[in-house]
């Protein structure tokens, strides 16, 4: 439960800190990069339907604004790492791969998977970049704990 609590905490903190910083920092989005992911994320909701069929992929109207925010904030994000010199903290994808592969019955056997497979290698990486730059953000910004209980953090009788 602690464990479940603190990822739901951080998870928290890391939307609110990107949400502000999408929204502190408007830019002029590339169509193609915002169309590129309005069709990854309809193929992705496709795949997860079971869709096989091309006709029955998903309306892009309702992927359009998340579509744009991923655009934003990637940008973003490398404009940071770039500038910023902020490199990937190999102890930290090591960590993340320790806590992923935690959860599944054969952890050795699961992380000898993850080291294989290099587009889920790329994934946990962008994760932890992702979270570096995060905690970048957080060093320079001014927050506000607010007390609250387990049940409303995890979202409980919402």
């Amino acid at each position: 439960m602690r464990r479940e609590l603190e990822q739901n905490v951080r998870m928290r903190l890391k939307s609110q800190v990107l949400e502000r910083l999408v929204a502190a920092n408007p830019i002029e989005l590339p169509a193609a990069l915002v169309e590129s992911q309005v069709r990854e994320m309809q193929l992705d909701t496709a795949r997860r339907m079971g869709v096989r069929d091309a006709s029955q992929i998903p309306a892009r109207e309702p992927f359009v604004e998340p579509a744009r925010r991923r655009v934003a904030l990637g940008l973003l994000i490398n404009e940071i790492i770039k500038t910023e010199k902020i490199e990937l903290d190999q102890a930290k994808v090591a960590a993340r791969l320790d806590d992923v592969v935690s959860t599944y019955k054969d952890p050795q056997e699961a992380l000898q998977v993850y080291r294989q497979n290099r587009e889920a290698m790329q994934q946990v990486e962008m994760l932890v970049l992702e979270d570096q730059v995060v905690d970048w953000l957080l060093g320079r910004v001014k927050t506000t704990d607010q007390p609250t209980n387990f049940k409303a953090v995890m979202n409980f009788g919402t």
